[in-house]
């Protein structure tokens, strides 16, 4: 009996010690194999399949992350080309709708000067920008620092550099159609605004009367500014019956130097009163 088990045991552990050769011949193969998995991510047999798929999985969510963060960061500019689209008028008043400008400004080309180059007249304020881009600004031609004695008038739009871009002109030709397109009536042309007249020498008083009116008449006179708000001043009649729009007026010597302004009282019962000027 002895002799039967240990013919028995010596072939069991030869096959035994066969099982355990074969087995570590495969595991030695496949931890030196390489294994090329998807994504293009290289992994060898020590790598375990847990570090496989957390390295798939963070190479995929890196990727996805990229593009996330790329469509978060990406900012579309869109590139408007800065122009200036049109004009209304309202006495004395200019509006100016435009898209893209940095300012807009206003000049114009002197009157009988000899001058051959524009003046900026004034720039044009930013009053609101709508929701499709489009700029509405406003000048007002009261404000302007040299008047309209003008002969054409340029609606100028520049851009952040200062570059013009855009350029509109107003249909009107000559100084007195920009004056009753720009103003309202009666209005005086002359004297403006701190205007200085010498005692002794002529000027020329301008006015701009309502065009429906062409055979009014017109008296002027000629009021001292009161020194104080208690003691006013009597007007002195310098013209009477005056048809047109102009008259010269020499400038009495016997007047006293100081501050004045014009009346006229028109035959219609209106009346217009000039800017404040000085006689010296």
């Amino acid at each position: 009996m002895k002799n039967i088990q240990k013919g028995f045991v010596v072939p069991f552990l030869i096959i035994i010690i066969v099982a355990l050769a074969i087995g570590g011949g495969i595991y030695i193969y496949i931890h030196n194999k390489s294994a090329q998995v998807n994504n293009g991510v290289s992994l060898t047999a020590s790598t375990t399949f847990t570090d496989q798929l957390n390295t798939i999985s963070t190479s995929n969510n890196s990727s996805t992350n990229s593009q996330v963060n790329s469509f978060a960061t990406t900012t579309v500019s869109v590139s408007v080309t800065p122009f200036l689209l049109k004009f209304t008028i309202s006495k004395p008043e200019l509006f100016i709708y435009g898209k893209g400008l940095a300012s807009v400004k206003i000049y114009g080309w002197p009157t009988g000067t000899g001058i051959t180059q524009s003046q900026q007249l004034g720039s044009a304020q930013l009053q609101a920008t709508a929701l499709d881009g489009t700029q509405s600004w406003y000048w007002n031609a009261l404000e302007s620092a040299v008047g309209i004695h003008v002969s054409k008038v340029d609606i100028q739009g520049y851009d952040l550099k200062g570059n013009l871009v855009s350029k509109l002109t107003l249909p009107y030709v000559g100084e007195v159609s920009l004056n009753e397109v720009l103003f309202p009536y009666p209005r005086f042309v002359f004297p403006e605004v701190a205007a200085e007249f010498i005692r002794g020498q002529t000027y020329t008083l301008k006015w701009l009367a309502k065009p429906s009116e062409d055979n009014y008449t017109a008296d002027i006179f000629l009021k001292a500014e009161p020194k104080d708000n208690f003691h006013d001043t009597i007007p002195t009649k310098i013209a009477a019956g005056v048809h047109g729009e102009s008259y010269v007026w020499m400038v009495p010597t016997s007047i006293s130097p100081g501050a004045y302004h014009l009346d006229i009282n028109f035959s219609d019962n209106s009346s217009l009163v000039s800017d404040i000027f000085t006689v010296k």
